[in-house]
């Protein structure tokens, strides 16, 4: 398989996919996953995390549903535009039930973890290293978002995030140690 290796050409596939009209937030999904592709690059993770970045909801997620049906549906292609490491970790990113993979991290279950799949119900068995790397990929997007409309208190989870913190680099731990803090209401702020 060729994985393509130019930035640009792979950033111009998503504007054909059509994200560069699709809403997200207070700006579009195509603005949105660049900027998560370029906050993973200044963390200086894997190059194959970084493309997971770049293409991390074209399937849809829990929380926004406007991956296209194609898009599913062209999982072949996408690999060859990521690599198939990315594009798993993209497929495991968007459909896994979140809210099961936040509760195996927050109760500090033993790994491997098993989540459920939001698309056919299945159980997927996620290792160390997919963990982590979907902690990434979790960290990243949600510093994206907390950067243009401030942080959600239904979405971005304090507790939740210090957890995730624990699977990243100090870079990346800094920064979402840094939005967990700068967030805090002050009589929730440790001592």
């Amino acid at each position: 398989m060729i994985v393509l290796n130019d930035e640009s050409l792979k950033i111009s596939i998503l504007k054909r996919l059509g994200f560069e009209s699709v809403r997200h937030t207070d700006t579009t999904l195509f603005h949105h996953l660049i900027n998560t592709y370029l906050i993973l690059k200044s963390w200086n993770v894997a190059h194959y995390v970084c493309n997971a970045g770049l293409y991390h909801s074209v399937y849809g997620t829990t929380y926004n549903h406007h991956g296209t049906k194609t898009c599913s549906r062209q999982r072949d292609f996408i690999k060859e535009i990521i690599g198939e490491e990315a594009e798993n970790l993209v497929y495991i990113f968007c459909k896994i039930d979140r809210y099961g993979f936040y509760s195996l991290l927050l109760d500090g279950s033993p790994m491997p973890f098993l989540v459920r799949s939001l698309e056919d119900n299945r159980l997927i068995k996620l290792n160390k290293r997919i963990v982590s790397d979907l902690c990434y990929l979790f960290a990243a997007n949600w510093l994206e978002q907390s950067t243009r409309k401030g942080l959600s208190k239904e979405v971005f989870s304090s507790r939740i995030l210090l957890t995730v913190a624990d699977y990243l680099n100090i870079k990346a731990s800094s920064n979402i140690l840094h939005l967990v803090y700068e967030n805090l209401e002050p009589d929730i702020v440790p001592n």
